[in-house]
């Protein structure tokens, strides 16, 4: 098996880079920005934690909204619970803020980058991603032939149309998932007939139900592993 004839289809939180200490410590400084422009005690504003629980509660409420449209619900709906009107002007403020602070803090882990350059000499390199970061306002930038975002396709992983859209723009070459969620990145490639390859990065237990072709616990050595299970 050629590697001209292989597409690797990578994940991109938390596998090529760190979104969750990113979206941390954005929603960290939204907060003291939305003390400094409404008045409200910080103290009376709610926690990371409880604004992270508040967004992901809303999700499952508003299911087949677009990511982007949920958090600014998201933000409405803080500023009502603060008991400041949610004029337009203000809620695209705070929005904004946050997207700026997520993306300056959103980078990519250290071995991502030579990895990606070296791997899209011999592959085709693809990005599937039910988030909404943009790989060129991370440095990643020009370093796949397509990215495709659940919110464009209209179906998540691990819904098989996801995977299927993949499968058709990429033209029925050899697929390979590289991704950090077992449901996700393996098990939902895995149903489709791709080739599966774990990023295991915080040591978890592999699920009984799990059959990845490889476990890693960075990109370092994706290039070998390829190799490996591809021969």
């Amino acid at each position: 098996m050629t590697s001209d004839s292989t597409t690797l289809v990578f994940d991109g939180d938390q596998t090529l880079w760190d979104f969750r200490s990113a979206l941390d410590r954005a929603l960290a400084e939204t907060r003291h920005e939305l003390a400094r422009i409404t008045g409200v005690e910080i103290t009376q504003i709610p926690s990371v934690t409880e604004m992270t629980t508040a967004r992901n509660r809303l999700m499952t409420e508003s299911a087949g909204m677009r990511l982007d449209d949920v958090r600014v619900r998201a933000f409405v709906q803080l500023l009502d619970q603060l008991g400041v009107t949610a004029a337009p002007e203000l809620v695209d403020h705070v929005n904004q803020f946050f997207i700026g602070r997520r993306y300056e803090m959103c980078r990519p882990y250290r071995e991502t980058v030579p990895v990606l350059r070296t791997l899209r000499e011999h592959y085709r390199l693809v990005l599937l991603t039910n988030g909404n970061s943009f790989p060129e306002r991370i440095g990643l930038g020009g370093l796949f032939e397509h990215t495709f975002f659940a919110d464009d396709i209209g179906a998540e992983k691990p819904s098989s149309l996801a995977y299927d859209h993949v499968a058709a723009v990429c033209g029925g070459r050899v697929l390979v998932s590289i991704g950090d969620s077992i449901v996700n990145d393996i098990i939902g490639p895995a149903s489709r007939g791709w080739r599966t390859i774990w990023v295991n990065r915080d040591s978890r237990e592999l699920p009984e139900n799990a059959h990845p072709d490889a476990i890693l616990v960075s990109l370092e050595a994706l290039a070998t592993t390829l190799e490996r299970i591809l021969s």
